[in-house]
């Protein structure tokens, strides 16, 4: 069995060590993906680990899955464990570049400082002209560089309790600061690449919460919408254009009342695979009548590093800065090799310095409009929370379709733990 889509990888999360019960409805609820992948998946993961199934008379299907699911099928599938190796591979090569940045700026500031000493030290065997000027920037290059180096010795906040005796300690702070330089440089990444799937499990399981039946105002603070308007009707019109993609996504269906209100039917979340010794929906359904809490988009920081560590990643780029042009005056003509490291550190340091400054706007601009789409979120929250007269009445509609039933209720047709002659001498 080879993975084939992106349900597979959240279904195996979902089924972790223990392994359960499911039916498809409970699946594409907890993970949020599309119900009809999940049947097709739920199906090859059954075939592949050998999972029994349970058919009620209804016609829905529930696999229950053996323990230790994910060892099984990494067991019986090269592909999967390639997979698993090239993921581990891709990490640690991802590790390494994060620390080659680093390292790169450390060796040359310690290559352009040795530099400077080797060829002062010899200038001044050579002649005294102009040896104090030559020190005292040595000198003060030299200070600058090693207050920045016995910086790295220092312990991290909350650790000052361990003493720095160990070698394995040592190393540790330094390959935090090595890493730090990527992240002052190129930040940790976007805390909202997840952002889809959250959405998507939060829909799900709001929706079997709420017994497969909900109001498009309830679920709107789950949804990318615009700003909410004054006017409720519109309102409400924006919300129901809104449910499309939900609507195909979990197989459900509208409902009209009598008086024309919407509400939103999904049959095949309400279904429970019925297993008794642990509830898989994880929490009692929500009380009715309140629209689910709005999603939140986190803010993108600058960096995770701590003050001391960009300290010290700016005393370092600011000597390599300082030192580097240092090298086109102590010998000329420049030999061609101290020339290439000379522009070389000139452009790192520049590199270093610029590229972060030019990534606060950026960032700025990102933030200000994650924060404009949670202050949409909220509003439409607040607004779906007023008890007015049509909402209660549109509340009461979806009620009517909610319920949770277990598999099997009505009876099993057919099921593989038991074998096919003892079920049909049963019923």
């Amino acid at each position: 069995m080879t993975p084939r889509s992106a349900a597979e990888r959240p279904l195996l999360r979902l089924l972790g060590e223990r392994g359960s019960t499911l039916t498809a409805g409970e699946a594409a609820a907890r993970t949020g993906a599309p119900l009809e992948l999940v049947e097709r998946e739920l199906l090859a993961l059954a075939v592949a680990s050998g999972a029994d199934l349970r058919v009620g008379n209804d016609g829905t299907v529930a696999y229950r899955f053996p323990r230790h699911l994910r060892r099984r099928l990494l067991a019986r599938s090269f592909r999967l464990r390639l997979e698993a190796v090239l993921a581990w591979l891709g990490r640690q090569l991802f590790r390494l570049i994060r620390l080659s940045i680093g390292s790169v700026l450390v060796l040359l500031v310690l290559l352009v400082t040795l530099t400077l000493l080797v060829v002062g030290l010899v200038q001044l065997l050579r002649s005294d002209d102009g040896v104090e000027a030559v020190g005292g920037l040595l000198l003060d290059g030299l200070q600058l560089l090693g207050q920045c180096i016995a910086s790295l010795r220092i312990e991290p906040p909350g650790r000052r309790e361990l003493r720095a005796t160990k070698p394995d300690q040592q190393r540790q702070r330094i390959t935090l600061f090595l890493e730090s330089v990527f992240s002052v440089l190129f930040g940790d990444g976007d805390p909202n690449r997840q952002l889809e799937p959250r959405r998507w499990r939060r829909i799900g399981c709001f929706l079997s919460h709420q017994g497969g039946a909900v109001i498009a105002e309830d679920l709107a603070p789950l949804l990318d919408l615009p700003t909410r308007p004054a006017d409720r009707e519109r309102a409400s019109e924006i919300a129901d254009a809104a449910m499309l993609p939900v609507l195909l996504r979990f197989d459900g269906r509208p409902e009209v009342s009598e008086q024309g209100d919407l509400a939103y039917h999904f049959p095949s979340l309400q279904v429970r695979s019925g297993r008794p010794e642990a509830a898989i929906w994880g929490s009692q359904p929500d009380a009715p009548g309140t629209p689910s809490p709005p999603l939140r988009e986190r803010r993108i920081p600058f960096s995770r590093t701590s003050s001391r560590q960009r300290w010290i990643y700016g005393g370092l780029s600011g000597s390599l800065l300082v030192l580097s042009p240092m090298l086109f005056d102590l010998i000329r003509p420049t030999p061609a090799l101290l020339a290439v490291l000379a522009w070389f550190s000139i452009g790192y340091a520049l590199l270093l310095l610029l590229l972060p400054l030019l990534r606060l706007p950026l960032l700025r601009w990102r933030n200000r409009r994650i924060s404009q789409r949670n202050r949409r979120r909220r509003s439409w929250s607040s607004g779906g929370g007023a008890q007015t007269a049509q909402l209660n009445n549109k509340r009461a509609f979806a009620r009517s379709f909610a319920r949770h039933h277990s598999l099997g209720s009505d009876g099993l047709a057919y099921t593989t733990e038991e074998g096919l002659l003892e079920q049909q001498i049963e019923t």
